[in-house]
């Protein structure tokens, strides 16, 4: 038998009383907590007995490790207290996304609090979900994230059927904002009922879970499984230190991964970005690729211009103090003059690998 250990967090975190603003500052990151690849799609998500099927090529990175998208439920709300200072809103429901992985932690869920307050906010998702409307533009997924969120690791128990028990470990993602629908697409989301929360066969490996347990001389010991995927919850107070040591609170939102890491975009001016496949390493001669333009020197292979030592003497034109890429000309002579292929152009903003690409 192996339980998660007691000193470790264990089954979901529900937070009792106001986060107060300087507990939430401590545990401020300035950063984002994963990325997320979604693919597009050309007609909405549905809807069947409280599970999204929208999980097809849908993954997400934490920590550079790759997550699969396996779930998504519809359920009661599990991630209470999860409330930003100011906020009275009480959530109605949740939307929990699952996604598995091959390290540790072993799955990832993001949770998206429902509001049932009237007042629609972030809504587009899952009102085409509700709606199917007959429509050209699609609501990702990811379009829900775009907000602050708070984040936690932890780990459940998973009982086979001869009785093992074995820990396994998640991350858990709370976006606060979450979604806000209209008192009528939450009746037609949920029928004025919502079920409870299961971890998905995919993340316990059809196993069932601890539900309930007991110490007795200081170990683990299980009451209650679950073959639904139920776990049991653990509340924590805003106020503990537990707060601070086991909560994150991350104030940028996660980046689309598809969108960064594939689209090209313009630059300051008129050079566009390219894909690192579109560069290419070439031959770089000091004394005639060079160029110099409102202060600024360029790279230019294959292109006979002017030496280093012509721009820097160059009448009317004194750059002796003309920075490039953060280094001096002083800096840059002394590189350029020990530097061979390739690793100049590197140093200079790559301004000659797009003179190429462009060509090509």
């Amino acid at each position: 038998m192996s339980y998660c250990p007691l000193d470790a967090t264990s089954g979901f975190i529900q937070l009792t009383g106001p986060i107060p603003p300087h507990a939430l500052q401590q545990i401020s990151q300035n950063r984002y907590p994963i990325q997320t690849s979604f693919t597009p799609r050309t007609t909405p998500a549905s809807l069947s007995n409280f599970h999204i099927a929208d999980t097809s090529n849908n993954i997400c990175f934490y920590r550079n490790k790759k997550y699969t998208l396996v779930d998504i439920q519809i359920c009661q709300p599990l991630h209470t207290g999860y409330t930003l200072p100011g906020v009275t809103e009480q959530s109605s429901a949740e939307m929990i996304l699952s996604f598995t992985g091959s390290d540790d932690p072993n799955g990832l869920l993001i949770s998206l609090p429902i509001f049932n307050t009237g007042a629609v906010k972030n809504d587009e998702y899952l009102s085409q979900v509700i709606h199917q409307p007959n429509v050209t533009k699609i609501t990702t997924l990811d379009m829900m994230m775009n907000q602050t969120s708070f984040g936690y690791r932890t780990c459940f128990e998973m009982v086979n059927g001869s009785g093992k028990v074995t820990p396994t470990s998640l991350y858990i993602l709370v976006f606060p904002d979450g979604i806000h629908l209209s008192n009528s697409n939450y009746t037609l989301l949920t029928n004025g009922t919502v079920p409870r929360f299961g971890i998905p066969p995919a993340l316990r490996n059809a196993e069932q879970t601890v539900q309930r347990y007991t110490i007795t001389d200081g170990a683990k010991k299980s009451t209650l499984v679950s073959s639904d995927g139920f776990v049991y919850t653990i509340p924590i107070s805003t106020c503990d230190t537990d707060f601070l040591n086991k909560i994150e609170y991350f104030l940028q939102p996660p980046p689309i991964k598809s969108e960064s890491s594939t689209k090209v975009v313009a630059s300051c001016g008129s050079t566009p970005l390219y894909q690192p496949s579109q560069y290419k390493c070439v031959p770089f001669d000091q004394n005639k690729n060079l160029n110099e333009q409102n202060g600024l020197i360029y790279v230019t292979p294959g292109t006979s211009n002017q030496t280093l030592q012509q721009l820097i003497t160059k009448p009317n034109k004194p750059i002796q103090d003309t920075t490039i890429g953060g280094y001096s000309i002083v800096e840059l002579e002394t590189i350029i003059g020990a530097s061979v292929v390739g690793i100049v152009v590197s140093i200079i903003v790559g301004v000659a690998a797009y003179q190429f690409a462009k060509d090509d």
